[in-house]
């Protein structure tokens, strides 16, 4: 986990070694990447309904759209990734916590292949071993990202992107912990964009959240279900990709 998550860092800092600063107040910071045939690709990083929200600023000089998207979701991916981990170091018992790979799901509009959406996310299971009988069980769904993207030429813009993620939880008595900037529904919890306009992509961080349950022997870790999905809007239409990611129940 050490390994990993020295990689992690050592790949957010070189990309953070060419992020501009700006004294300015209410200026975006931008991050430069770059893509295979040399374009420089700006990343601004904004907060939209109190989550971090990141778009490519210079995007009408972009000539691969998809490949762009592709480096974007790579980019937001490992860098809420490295926080993750260093947030579950700093604030949690680790010996007491398994984790997953990360997932990733892309899925298209029925109605529209141009217009997709892609979600990565990755789950950790926690077990009180020092209860025993009446142990405790949990499940965490770590920060992730999701990215929705329109490839389309013609339009080359949507007339606006509303991102929405939902995770929800199922199990014996849980009791999910959950971030203050979601939309609590029973034991979903729900995260909708304000609208994104002027852009044809646009990756989002996906918020952590966990849940736990304490149960005889016999009992299971909760499941957790993400799906996201996204209306990118065109003209008269609406076109809504959706990604699911399943995270089932481990019996003991």
């Amino acid at each position: 986990m050490k390994k990993k998550l020295l990689a992690l860092i050592v790949f957010v800092v070189l990309i953070s070694v060419s992020v501009q600063s700006y004294a300015a107040k209410g200026v975006d910071p931008i991050t430069k990447l770059t893509l295979t045939k040399g374009e420089s690709m700006d990343v601004k990083e904004t907060i939209n309904n109190g989550v971090k929200v990141y778009l490519i600023s210079n995007s009408n000089k972009i000539v691969d759209k998809n490949e762009a998207a592709e480096l974007l979701h790579k980019y937001v991916q490992t860098k809420v990734e490295a926080e993750a981990q260093s947030e579950k170091i700093s604030t949690q018992d680790i010996g007491n916590w398994k984790c997953g790979i990360v997932v990733t799901k892309k899925g298209y509009s029925t109605q529209n292949g141009l217009a997709s959406n892609t979600s990565s996310a990755k789950d950790c299971t926690y077990t009180n071993v020092f209860a025993i009988p009446f142990q405790t069980y949990g499940r965490e769904i770590e920060k992730g990202s999701q990215l929705a993207n329109w490839a389309g030429a013609v339009p080359r813009y949507p007339d606006k992107i509303v991102l929405r993620q939902t995770t929800t939880y199922s199990g014996i008595a849980i009791a999910p912990v959950w971030p203050p900037q979601l939309v609590i529904t029973g034991s979903t919890g729900l995260w909708e964009s304000l609208p994104i306009t002027g852009e044809y992509t646009g990756s989002a961080e996906r918020l952590g959240s966990k849940t736990y349950t304490s149960n005889w022997f016999g009992s299971y870790y909760p499941t957790a279900e993400v799906r996201d999905s996204a209306d990118i809007y065109i003209g008269g239409n609406i076109y809504r990709p959706e990604s699911i990611i399943e995270f089932k129940k481990v019996y003991l």
